[in-house]
């Protein structure tokens, strides 16, 4: 049946998590069945603790949820739900003094385009067709100039979190990965924060 099995598989991944103690609380759920591909081939974000835009004069985090559909693999999809925070909070749109956070997004997802094209990427991409994030797991761009900023970007994000000493050290194909488990203190979920060194 190609790209399709005989019968679908019909049971449902549950997550769900809520951030009340903030200006805008927020209570949320995810639910996601793999029907009849071969393997689940989307991914999400839902993550309620980013620390908001300068210009937003506030202490309450921004909020972000997105659904990554796989369209025939789960590679992108995968690759997109680890990057898409660190790509949007370090557009020049998001950083300014006057945040619009709509060009914002609009340019993060044409950096995510060229982070995804580019050939120093490719190894982390195929390695993303078998190995399976958790839905938490973010990775950060350092010193990439495909980010649509003038000069390279360097981040160092700064959040209210208490990091557990659980961190992993691997290498694949070549890129050097760091993995560290958060627990934040502000809501009820847990994150993992992974680093590349290309």
């Amino acid at each position: 049946m190609g790209t399709y099995l005989s019968t679908p598989i019909v049971e449902k991944g549950i997550e769900e998590g809520q951030d009340l103690d903030c200006t805008t609380p927020v209570a949320w759920g995810v639910v996601d069945m793999q029907g009849w591909r071969k393997s689940m081939e989307d991914a999400h974000i839902a993550q309620t603790d980013i620390p908001p835009p300068p210009s937003a004069n506030t202490t309450a985090h921004a909020k972000v949820f997105a659904v990554f559909d796989g369209h025939g693999g789960a590679e992108v999809a995968r690759f997109c739900q680890l990057y898409l925070i660190d790509v949007l909070t370090n557009q020049d749109y998001w950083t300014a003094t006057s945040t619009n956070v709509g060009e914002a997004l609009v340019t993060s997802f044409h950096a995510l385009d060229r982070l995804v094209d580019s050939a120093e990427r490719r190894a982390e991409i195929n390695s993303l067709r078998t190995e399976i994030p958790s839905s938490n797991e973010r990775r950060t761009v350092k010193g990439s100039k495909l980010l649509g900023q003038e000069t390279e970007t360097e981040t160092e994000t700064e959040t209210e979190t208490e990091t557990s000493t659980d961190e992993k050290k691997t290498e694949e194909n070549g890129m050097n990965i760091t993995t560290t488990s958060t627990k934040n203190k502000d809501d009820d979920s847990n994150a993992q924060v992974g680093e590349i060194a290309d």
